[in-house]
């Protein structure tokens, strides 16, 4: 099965990517300045195939693609000194007027440097320490590579866990091949953190199941080096580590000195140690940035945020330069992209929802009072299958107690995506990786829901991803939103 699933999101992959060459080659480029850009950067001027290459790759460069691959690249980009000030950027160097070189701008500390470094390294032609022998157009088509090669193994990944969970194949199968139609294709195949993100989460999810809590640390440490959110990926180390166990002790009404010590343990080493592990790389960041940006004796005025009591940059920045706040995206200008996002935060929703219902008081109780056993445990009235079964049936709090992190998870995801942030970023979440909680609220709409409705509903959410699929493409192209 896993070899099947392998096979056809390869098919979709390299679809996907001769979709966006071509319509990037196709349509005007009025809003792309990424071309520009990378001949800017490159040494020397391509011809033949190398301009080929070129506009492969420039057909791989949108959004924040052009942010990412200027902080990577080495040399500067030189720009006028008015357009950094018109732009509002804030530059670390008093005497810097360029855009790339390094992190030279304070907004550019909105993204985690884990995309950053490897457009860095696999750029260079040679490690002979020369500026000159770094390509940005190799940089964007190695990294596309391993990005299109890491996405093209999340769909596995996401078969292993819900089997792994829930032990139902039907389940299993119908997510992971749903998850194929990724509901931001032209990230999963491009340098973007999101597949990087969502492989090694996956891979955390699994080790925190089958290997060890702290392989699962070192996992996730790699997923928030990519993206920032990662840093929430503590919380099902706490819940692993604390939680469970005492879930386990308290169905098994244990309780002895032993157990005593070994929470003991767990609550004051094990737990602390893999948390620290997983944050380490945005505390590193921020760590970086404050001494970068103001205690460094070349940088420009000590900046507002380099005063407050946690003088965090990530909150600063993302509130300043790019709008992220609280409440601060409900208008009426940016109703398109709720509209655009609503198709995800609906099956986030239904998961969720559908997860607690069974059983409101198990989850309050497993998730407030783990140490006590349930006066009357309905989460034990129907056990998972001892063998992996074909039911149709969905997941919930009571028949797969071991989601209740997942569940947590999606929630407060969910909740921040709408209060807080641009909600079309939510398209980008949903990878396999991202939001596994996606993929089996929309494995379930197709696995349970009968008659005519039911049939509709999934006519409905075949079509939404396939012609989805071709649409976003499309539009990221010619740098179109939704970002």
């Amino acid at each position: 099965m896993a070899a099947e699933i392998l096979a056809w999101t390869i098919a979709h992959r390299v679809l996907a990517l001769t979709t966006l060459v071509a319509a990037s080659l196709l349509q005007p480029a009025h809003f792309d300045t990424s071309a520009q850009l990378l001949l800017s950067l490159d040494a020397t001027s391509p011809s033949g195939r190398g301009r080929w290459l070129t506009r492969v790759a420039c057909a791989l460069t949108r959004w924040d693609t052009i942010h990412f691959l200027g902080v990577a690249s080495p040399r500067p980009l030189p720009l006028p000194r008015g357009l950094v000030h018109d732009r509002g950027w804030h530059v670390a160097d008093k005497q810097g007027t360029a855009a790339g070189g390094g992190l030279q701008h304070e907004h550019s500390l909105a993204w985690q440097p884990g995309i950053v470094w490897l457009l860095r390294l696999a750029g260079y032609r040679s490690f002979d320490g020369l500026l000159q022998s770094w390509s940005p157009v190799q940089a964007v088509l190695l990294v596309s590579l391993l990005a299109t090669a890491a996405s093209c193994l999340l769909p596995v990944l996401l078969y292993r866990l819900t089997l792994m969970h829930t032990r139902n194949k039907a389940l299993a199968r119908t997510a992971a091949y749903l998850s194929i139609l990724s509901t931001s294709p032209s990230t999963l195949i491009t340098p973007t953190p999101e597949p990087f993100f969502a492989l090694f989460t996956l891979l955390g999810h699994l080790s925190l199941e089958s290997v060890s809590p702290l392989a699962a640390a070192l996992f996730y440490a790699i997923a928030t080096a990519f993206r920032a959110n990662g840093i929430m990926l503590a919380g099902f180390l706490v819940w692993k580590l604390v939680w469970a166990r005492l879930h386990a002790a308290a169905a098994a009404k244990t309780t002895n000195s032993s157990l005593a010590a070994e929470m003991v343990f767990r609550i004051a080493v094990a737990t602390p140690l893999a948390v620290a592990i997983t944050l380490s790389p945005f505390i590193l960041g921020q760590t970086w940035a404050y001494m970068r940006f103001c205690l460094d004796d070349g940088a420009a005025a000590a900046r507002p945020w380099c005063n407050r009591a946690l003088p965090l940059s990530y909150t600063f920045v993302q509130r300043e330069y790019w709008d992220v706040a609280p409440f601060r995206y409900w208008t009426v200008a940016q109703l398109p992209n709720f509209l655009l996002a609503a198709p995800v935060l609906a099956l986030s929703l239904r998961f969720c929802s559908q997860y607690y219902a069974t059983d409101p008081r198990a989850v309050l109780h497993l998730t407030l009072r783990p140490w006590r056993a349930l006066a009357a445990p309905r989460t034990q009235k129907r056990a998972q299958p001892k063998e992996d079964s074909e039911t149709s049936e969905g997941v919930s709090v009571t028949t797969t107690p071991s989601l209740l992190p997942h569940a947590h998870f999606t929630l407060l995801t969910t909740a921040l995506l709408i209060v807080s942030s641009h909600v079309q970023i939510a398209l980008r979440f949903a990878s396999p990786g991202g939001l596994p909680a996606v993929w089996w609220a929309a494995a379930d709409v197709l696995l349970s829901t009968k008659g005519h409705g039911g049939e509709r509903a999934k006519r409905w959410l075949i079509g939404y991803l396939v012609i989805w699929n071709v649409v976003s493409l499309v539009l990221y192209a010619g740098f179109y939103p939704p970002a």
